[in-house]
């Protein structure tokens, strides 16, 4: 964050699930979305998979593996483009925009 910016910190660890959860969406934020919501291709999803995973973002070369990886989830799981927030204090009402969609009400 940047130094101008007031800084919090919180305990997290209460409220969350003990165990995994099932991944059934992958949610791909974007700030030039032309709409709201869209679903990604599974070629799409491949590649922000890749583009928004460790090795990419580290520069390390994850080799054949790692596409087998990205394409095999690409393959399974449904993945959106959102138009993301604008300012920090957008992000409550992109989450609750998420939930909605992820339970089938509509927007938020």
């Amino acid at each position: 964050m940047h130094s101008s910016q007031p800084k919090f910190v919180s305990r997290v660890d209460a409220a969350f699930p003990a165990g995994a959860l099932p991944l059934s969406r992958i949610y791909v934020l974007a700030r030039d979305a032309a709409q709201r919501i869209a679903p990604l291709a599974p070629g799409e999803t491949i590649i922000e998979l890749i583009r928004n995973s460790v090795p990419t973002r580290w520069k390390l070369n994850a080799g054949g593996e790692h596409l087998k990886q990205c394409a095999a989830l690409a393959a399974l799981i449904p993945a959106f483009r959102i138009r993301t927030f604008n300012q920090l204090e957008e992000l409550p009402l992109l989450a609750e925009f998420i939930e909605h969609d992820h339970m089938g009400t509509g927007s938020a």
